[in-house]
């Protein structure tokens, strides 16, 4: 009875640390704590008193226990943390089906190979928890929460497949007689069952981090093509500039003419009509800086095209130490997240406010935007948030001595980055 106490100990607390790691919590880490304390008590008590019944081969009792323990598990996880809840039932189940396989493998392990010697069993599955546990916690988290950003369908799906195997597993070696009846098929089929459900999830990471690729991918080839444009529209005002030049002879000479001729009606309406052509063909400026200026120009054309308002405010050198690169890859991915979050929180007052100025050393680019009124957050953004382009944001940042913060509160979103100029 001992082992299989320190057994369920053993379960409840892993699981109750995996949980507070899988998403972000909603209370305090004091509280979080007292939460899975509470849940550890109540499974090591569930598993002293149904003692009995776990020993009774093919009890309905045990097949139900088990089922009721894990409901549980994802119940408090899912009432004690905060974000996508179809990504977070994932996350809970996909670690659920790997304990399930597991606990079955110690089993199968104990009856087949340790002739029944508990104590070998529950070594063995100290061993292969702690493996799967730093696989699962270094590798495929954090692959599972980088796709969350980027897939936004059919997690749910997913989510009832894995569902259906842990079902069939819990029953398989609970049923019959605990694996010490199983046939020789019977015994065979097991581990190959759960080595092929391994292959299954290894299959859904690579396929999930084939989409993560696409994305970046993508991305790159919006940054180059705001390259391009940015190199495209300093080629068109230099080729503006030498017109003006070439014809400013001709206008010269048409002014010289009217003054000549004394014609002074003529001249005023000809310098009437030129300051309408040129009012005409006239491009917004909003900065010096030309590439700050080419961002801003496609995303307000951008944001225009989707009925949405924005204001500018944008103070930047024409040549400041910040490669064009690193302004394209954030204030660019800046200026999309926020037209997409004013789609998606189809506000009446859709408008984007962009203030882009040099502050002691460091430019200060902020985008304030309408967002959903779930989303409550405060300079950490939450990671199942963290899409392909925030993190272009942070990495590049980052690369030059900046810092990120965000902010969620009352329907309105802010992105703040301060990039390091230098004195």
């Amino acid at each position: 009875m001992i082992l299989v106490i320190l057994w369920s100990l053993l379960t409840a607390a892993t699981n109750g640390f995996v949980a507070t790691h899988l998403a972000l919590q909603k209370y305090k880490k004091i509280t979080a704590c007292l939460i899975w304390t509470v849940y550890v008590i109540i499974i090591v008590s569930t598993t002293v008193i149904s003692f009995d019944h776990l020993q009774i081969a093919g009890s309905f009792d045990g097949v139900f226990g088990m089922i009721l323990i894990g409901v549980l598990h994802v119940a408090v996880f899912m009432l004690t943390t905060r974000g996508r809840t179809d990504v977070r039932l994932f996350l809970i189940l996909s670690y659920t089906a790997m304990q399930v396989s597991c606990a079955g493998l110690m089993e199968y392990m104990t009856v087949f190979v340790f002739s029944s010697n508990l104590a070998a069993g529950l070594v063995f599955y100290v061993v292969i928890m702690t493996a799967v546990l730093y696989i699962f916690l270094k590798t495929l988290l954090p692959a599972l929460q980088e796709a969350a950003a980027v897939v936004k369908e059919y997690w749910y799906i997913m989510s009832v497949l894995i569902g259906l195997f842990i079902l069939t597993i819990t029953s398989y070696y609970v049923f019959p007689n605990r694996m010490q009846d199983f046939s020789f098929h019977q015994a065979a089929s097991f581990p190959l069952t759960v080595i092929l459900f391994f292959i299954c999830l290894g299959g859904l990471i690579i396929s999930l981090r084939s989409s993560i690729a696409t994305a970046k991918s993508r991305l790159a080839n919006a940054q180059m093509s705001m390259l391009v444009q940015q190199i495209e529209s300093q080629q068109r005002i230099t080729e503006e500039i030498r017109k003006s030049r070439h014809d400013l002879r001709h206008h010269n000479c048409v002014l010289t003419a009217f003054a000549e001729k004394g014609d002074l009606q003529g001249l005023l309406q000809y310098l009437r009509q030129q300051t309408e052509i040129s009012e005409s063909e006239y491009e917004h400026c909003f900065c010096e800086n030309e590439t700050i200026n080419t961002i801003l120009q496609v995303y307000e054309k951008k944001a225009l095209s989707q009925k949405i308002k924005v204001t500018v405010f944008a103070e930047a050198d024409r040549e400041i130490p910040i490669p064009a690169p690193d302004l394209v890859a954030i204030i660019a991915n800046m200026f999309d997240n926020a037209i997409n979050g004013t789609l998606e929180a189809m506000s009446s007052d859709s408008e984007i406010l962009v203030r882009i100025h040099p502050k002691a050393g460091r430019l200060v680019i902020r985008i304030d935007n309408p967002c959903v009124a779930e989303l409550h957050f405060s300079g950490t953004l939450p990671l199942d948030l963290q899409g392909i382009g925030i993190s272009s944001i942070m990495s590049t940042a980052a690369r030059n001595s900046g810092e990120c913060n965000f902010i969620a509160a009352d329907g309105r979103f802010s992105s703040v980055v301060i990039l390091f100029m230098g004195q």
